[in-house]
């Protein structure tokens, strides 16, 4: 499994061999090896819940993409997921979307996880998309306390996500949900729930990394 060993800024962030070129943006923090494991387009997702009209994925959650977030959320390396983040920007920017979005709505942590780690993972990464995308980010769902999603059965995934997202306010048009990991599929299903019964025209999902080309219905 993929593994982030290396320190910000001292090698390869994904392997610690020494860096040969310094590119700008996520490139330049890889070695040539890491580099070509790079997605070059994003990857539609497949069998989603009626209530999400379509999804992408930047990569595999077993791959490149995968280690750098997990390296990110459990060892405090915001900056690499900045850098990701960018890198996802860039993948957007360069994809032929089927319709204009109206919003950009990330998925919501935890406040005590949030508070623990010191960065929101989700929010890292979506505020880069504004531009690439063009709309703007709307914070319009609300989690209530729970479990993490992280070491969950299927079971327990399903059951953790109900009920624990809804929309802060009315909403209208078309939204691009944003998450950084798909697994189950519970939670963008649930999120994309709580903005449909909220006004929402369609909701469409993107995420940085996926375990799974399916997304399950709740």
């Amino acid at each position: 499994m993929f593994e982030l060993y290396a320190a910000w800024g001292q090698g390869c962030v994904a392997c610690s061999t020494p860096v040969e070129t310094r590119r700008p943006g996520l490139e330049g923090r890889l070695c040539l090896a890491c580099r070509q494991q790079l997605p070059t387009a994003l990857t539609e997702l497949r069998r989603l819940p009626p209530w999400i009209a379509a999804g992408w994925s930047a990569g595999g959650y077993s791959g490149l993409l995968g280690g750098l977030v997990r390296a990110a959320k459990y060892g405090g390396q915001e900056g690499v997921l900045a850098e990701v983040g960018a890198f996802l920007a860039e993948q957007a920017a360069h994809y032929d979307w089927p319709q204009d979005f109206d919003a950009i709505a990330p998925v919501p942590g935890t406040v005590a996880r949030r508070l623990a780690r010191g960065f929101d993972p989700v929010m890292v990464l979506a505020r880069h998309l504004p531009g690439a995308v063009g709309a703007p980010l709307d914070c319009a769902i609300s989690r209530r306390g729970g479990a993490p999603q992280a070491g969950q059965s299927h079971a327990g995934r399903l059951a953790n996500v109900r009920g624990a997202y809804t929309a802060k306010k009315r909403v209208s048009g078309h939204w691009l949900l944003v998450d950084d990991v798909l697994t189950t599929g519970a939670t963008a299903s649930a999120c994309a729930l709580a903005l449909r019964e909220a006004g929402a025209e369609s909701v469409c999902l993107l995420v940085l990394a996926s375990s799974s080309a399916s997304v399950q219905t709740l």
